[in-house]
C-alpha cells in the first residue's frame, strides 16, 4: 500500500548547517589571526582542518540526500533539486538504515544507476533528530519493514 511522502525536510542540514559549521571554523581562524604567535597559528590550523573535515562530512553524507521521496505503490520517486529518479520496487537491490553519523538516513541501493545515482539516500519520516542516539537503541521507522516486504513481493512477481 503506497504511503505518500517518505522523507523529512533536508532544509536544516543542507541550508543552515553549512553556515553554522563554517562560521564556527571562521571564528577559530579569525581568533588565530588576531592573536598571532604560535598559539594563533594553532587556532588558524585547527580552523582550517575542521573546515576540511566538515566539507567532507557535508559532501559525503548531507549533500547527496534526496529532498523528497514519494512512495507511489509500484515505485519510489526521488527528487533532488530539479532532478527526479523513479525506482521500481523490483529494481531495489538493498535498503540500509544508517544511524551514524547524523543525519539518520535510509539508503536505497538500486541494481542500475539513474540520474541521481546508484545509492539514493534520504532522511526518513519517523526518524528521531536527537543527538543522544549513542545512548539509546533506535529502530528504523515503522514503514521500513512494510517497504521491504513489498520489495520482496515485487521481486518474486517479476518474470
Amino acid at each position: 500500500m503506497p504511503m505518500g511522502l517518505l522523507s523529512r525536510s533536508t532544509f536544516f542540514y543542507k541550508q543552515v548547517l553549512p553556515y553554522l559549521l563554517f562560521g564556527f571554523c571562521a571564528i577559530f581562524v579569525l581568533v588565530g589571526l588576531t592573536a598571532g604567535g604560535p598559539g594563533g597559528l594553532f587556532f588558524v590550523l585547527f580552523g582550517v582542518v575542521m573546515a576540511l573535515v566538515y566539507l567532507m562530512y557535508l559532501r559525503h553524507l548531507v549533500w547527496p540526500l534526496a529532498d523528497h521521496v514519494y512512495d507511489r505503490g509500484e515505485f519510489l520517486l526521488f527528487r533532488k533539486d530539479e532532478h527526479e529518479q523513479r525506482v521500481m520496487l523490483h529494481d531495489i537491490a538493498d535498503i540500509r538504515y544508517a544511524l551514524t553519523p547524523l543525519p539518520q538516513r535510509l539508503v536505497v541501493v538500486t541494481h542500475e544507476p539513474g540520474p541521481l545515482g546508484h545509492y539514493l539516500s534520504f532522511i526518513p519520516m519517523g526518524s528521531i533528530d536527537l543527538h543522544l542516539y549513542p545512548l539509546m537503541h533506535v529502530d528504523p521507522p515503522a514503514f521500513v519493514d512494510g517497504l521491504v516486504e513489498r520489495i520482496n513481493r515485487a521481486r518474486e512477481a517479476r518474470p
